[in-house]
């Protein structure tokens, strides 16, 4: 059985092993974008599964988390693929309102 350690901080012992959540999130972007996608056709990729992620949040505090966790890979769109990250925060911004 195979198993993997989600990394959420310094720890002692290395990080040997450890997979990066955006990691995973990137690499599944850039396969659903094709092989010889553009960038910006990556974003579009990222961009929807972001939003996808946060829609299927049942929590505003769970959404926020999610988006925030997120950052390091939504913060390059914003010189790289605007549409893209405008996108992201303004789904965020409705799903936020049909919390309320």
């Amino acid at each position: 059985m195979a198993t993997f350690e989600i990394d959420t901080g310094q720890r002692d012992g290395g990080g040997v092993g450890r997979i990066d959540v955006n990691d995973i999130i990137l690499q599944t972007a850039q396969d659903l974008a094709g092989e010889n996608a553009t960038e910006e056709e990556v974003a579009i990729a990222l961009a929807d599964m972001i939003i996808r992620q946060l829609w299927e949040c049942k929590k505003p505090a769970t959404a926020r988390r999610k988006l925030v966790r997120s950052f390091a890979l939504i913060a390059p769109m914003a010189e790289t693929a605007p549409d893209s990250f405008d996108k992201i925060f303004t789904e965020f911004a409705e799903m936020a309102t049909a919390f309320r």
